[in-house]
């Protein structure tokens, strides 16, 4: 299948599957990357250091960003 025949194919295709598209290209582009195990990892080390927000705060700062229509 050709670039142009995939980009067709995907303009036809719902938001719901074009985000499922979005998300798996994005997936790929990851797992090259050399440098994403290492940026996983420390992300991990930074919320195991108490660097997180609960879920609850999550949801806050969402409805707080939507209210100003970002």
């Amino acid at each position: 299948m050709s670039v142009a025949q995939v980009t067709e194919e995907i303009a036809r295709m719902t938001e719901d599957e074009q985000f499922y598209i979005a998300a798996f290209i994005q997936h790929l582009v990851d797992v090259r990357d050399p440098n994403h195990s290492a940026a996983i990892a420390a992300a991990n080390q930074r919320m195991d250091n108490g660097q997180k927000v609960s879920f609850e705060e999550l949801i806050e700062r969402h409805e707080a960003l939507e209210r100003q229509g970002k």
